[in-house]
């Protein structure tokens, strides 16, 4: 599960109040050219929620991400019944922002298992991923990938 602010200073306090509540925390602060803008990383036993703020208020150009994450805010559905602060991005939306993390982390499994996981969980996931990552010009990393777990056996 990822979840989105937008703000250093609410991603710190959240990264305060998980590790007061006993939890194991990572908080991993944005340099200026860092994407995002910070990342906090709550272990819940084997299970891994990470706190993601999208905009990096010490990278002045907004980095290549900003257009992508503000989409995906913006269009957003609301999660639950009556909530205006809870909303879910689009699977479409998921993607495209896990192919952009994996793009810039590639040392990272996280975003392999995400999207992996992502595409097998949704039939339409695929065809969602395509046409945002056809907007936000991802449409190569997406088929990169794809052509990654296809030569694994791992077909969507």
């Amino acid at each position: 599960m990822d979840l989105v602010v937008i703000d250093l200073s609410d991603l710190k306090g959240i990264a305060q109040r998980a590790k007061a509540a006993g939890f194991e925390v990572e908080l991993r602060e944005p340099d200026y050219l860092d994407p995002l803008g910070g990342v906090v990383d709550v272990w819940f036993e084997d299970q891994l929620v990470q706190v993601v703020n999208f905009r990096n208020s010490m990278n002045s150009m907004g980095g290549e991400l900003q257009p992508l994450a503000r989409d995906a805010i913006q269009q957003a559905k609301q999660f639950l019944p009556g909530s205006t602060t809870i909303r879910v991005v689009g699977v479409g939306h998921l993607i495209a922002l896990k192919i952009a993390a994996w793009d810039e982390r590639t040392e990272s499994a996280k975003p392999v298992r995400d999207v992996k996981g992502l595409l097998a969980a949704n039939e339409d996931a695929l065809e969602e991923a395509r046409a945002v990552c056809d907007r936000f010009g991802r449409t190569r990393g997406l088929n990169k990938k794809l052509k990654l777990f296809a030569d694994a056996g791992d077909a969507f």
